[in-house]
C-alpha cells in the first residue's frame, strides 16, 4: 500500500447504547487528528455497516477490530464481511486489537485514576463468552498482567461460564480489611473500550461492596496512542 492512499477503519462492536458509538467515532477522530485517516464501522446496532464503510473507500485500508477476545466476532464475522469487500479494494487486515503488555500500562493508569495502585486487587470485569479460546486468552493475559504487579488479578464475567462479578465482588469484599486498617480495597475495571450496560453494571456492584471502580480502556489518554501506533506500524 502507498502512503498517502490509505484509509484506516475501526470494526467496533456496536451497542444500542450511544456512548458506544459516540467514544468510537471520538477514537478515529482522535487517530486522523495525529495523521492517519480513519474512520469507523459497527458490527450491529449502529450504521456504518461494515460492508457500508467498505464501499465508501477507493483504494487501499487498514482494517483493525476493537474486540479484546477471540470472540465469534473476531474469529468468524469480520473475516467474513472483508472477504466480501469490493472486487479491487486492497485490505490489510491487523485483526482484532485483543490482549497483550501494550495493555498494561492503560490498565495500571486506570487503577491509579481511582486512587490505587500495584498492590490493590483488581477484579476485570467482561462481558463473558461461551468459547473457551475466548475465556483462556483472557485469563492468560490477566495472568500475565499480575507478574506486573503485586496485587492479585480475577477475571470475572457479566453473563456465561465461569465466576460471575457479583461473587468476585462479594469475594473480595468479605475476604478483604477494609480502607480503615490500611488494606486497600479491590479494583473493579471493565474490560471494555466505552461505556455501556456492563460498565454500569460493574459500577453499581462496585459502589454495593465498598469496591473501587475504574474507568473504560477509552478512558485512559493513552489508549489512543496505542491505536496509533498499532496502525502505523503494520
Amino acid at each position: 500500500m502507498s502512503e498517502g492512499t490509505v484509509s484506516h477503519l475501526l470494526i467496533a462492536h456496536g451497542s444500542p447504547d450511544p456512548r458506544h458509538r459516540a467514544v468510537m467515532r471520538t477514537l478515529a477522530a482522535e487517530v486522523s487528528d495525529r495523521g492517519l485517516p480513519c474512520s469507523v464501522a459497527f458490527l450491529e446496532h449502529d450504521r456504518p455497516s461494515v460492508p457500508e464503510a467498505l464501499a465508501e473507500i477507493s483504494s487501499a485500508v487498514v482494517t483493525l477490530g476493537m474486540l479484546l477476545a477471540p470472540g465469534y466476532h473476531a474469529t468468524v464475522d469480520v473475516p467474513r464481511l472483508l472477504a466480501g469487500a469490493p472486487p479491487g479494494l486492497r485490505i490489510h487486515d491487523l485483526g482484532p486489537l485483543g490482549t497483550g503488555e501494550w495493555l498494561f500500562p492503560v490498565l495500571d493508569g486506570l487503577v491509579a485514576d481511582v486512587g490505587a495502585g500495584p498492590e490493590s486487587p483488581v477484579i476485570l470485569a467482561t462481558a463473558g463468552s461461551t468459547r473457551d479460546a475466548a475465556r483462556l486468552s483472557l485469563a492468560g493475559f490477566a495472568s500475565d498482567w499480575e507478574e506486573t504487579r503485586t496485587g492479585h488479578v480475577v477475571v470475572a464475567a457479566g453473563t456465561g461460564p465461569g465466576l460471575s462479578l457479583e461473587d468476585a465482588a462479594r469475594r473480595y469484599a468479605v475476604d478483604h480489611l477494609p480502607v480503615s486498617v490500611g488494606i486497600q480495597p479491590a479494583v473493579v475495571l471493565p474490560l471494555k473500550i466505552s461505556p455501556g450496560v456492563l460498565t454500569d453494571r460493574t459500577l453499581n456492584i462496585a459502589g454495593k461492596h465498598g469496591l473501587l471502580a475504574a474507568g473504560t480502556l477509552a478512558e485512559s489518554p493513552l489508549f489512543v496512542e496505542v491505536l496509533v501506533d498499532r496502525l502505523a506500524r503494520r
